[in-house]
């Protein structure tokens, strides 16, 4: 059963309700953290993408082409591929989704390796917490995303305000009418249930 995410309020009635899944885990991969269905099966759409290039690198891809490093975002192999590539994603986040979007806002926090599908589905990883999560919005919509996130984040006691901060300028909780006024809130009304 889907269970409520976030709900996005005009005065003090309910415009709209997005419904979805998180699931969070350790990395050994197991589940740490939950809401909803952590099992939910979906398809990762593009937030594959960092996965997909592991198999390029592991067979000498940035060896055998002369590709710069923002070309080259699509050994010790596995780990060290797995290791390039998030630091290729961080050091060029705006050839992984643009400026202004939550993937390059998370992922100018070196702390962060993060990658959106479509569809409402997205992934990020923590190295230092060595943590991983995946949600799903369930009517495949992507702008709460960053209102998610920085309450995942905030729940779990992460320590770079700033990152926070950043996904709120992304997704307000407050937002105004073209006069200013404030006329409604964007809420994170879900509660991550620690596992284990």
């Amino acid at each position: 059963m889907d269970k409520l995410l976030v709900q996005e309020l005009r005065g003090e009635l309910v415009e709209c309700e997005y419904e979805g899944h998180i699931c969070g885990v350790s990395y050994s991969g197991e589940i740490k953290y939950r809401f909803g269905d952590p099992r939910h099966v979906t398809y990762m759409r593009s937030a594959a993408k960092p996965i997909q290039a592991i198999p390029a690198f592991r067979h000498g891809i940035a060896e055998r082409y002369p590709f710069n490093d923002k070309e080259l975002i699509k050994d010790e192999p596995t780990r060290r591929a797995v290791e390039r590539i998030g630091k290729l994603m961080n050091a060029n986040a705006e050839m992984v989704s643009g400026t202004g979007l939550i993937c390059s806002t998370l992922l100018r926090d070196d702390n962060i390796v993060a990658k959106g599908g479509a569809k409402g589905i997205y992934c990020f990883g923590l190295r230092k917490e060595r943590l991983a999560f995946a949600l799903k919005v369930m009517d495949g919509s992507e702008d709460k995303w960053p209102i998610i996130v920085a309450s995942i984040l905030e729940q779990i006691g992460y320590d770079r305000q700033r990152t926070i901060d950043s996904l709120y300028e992304l997704c307000p909780r407050q937002f105004a009418n073209g006069s200013g006024t404030i006329v409604g809130t964007n809420k994170a009304v879900f509660r991550l249930e620690t596992v284990g």
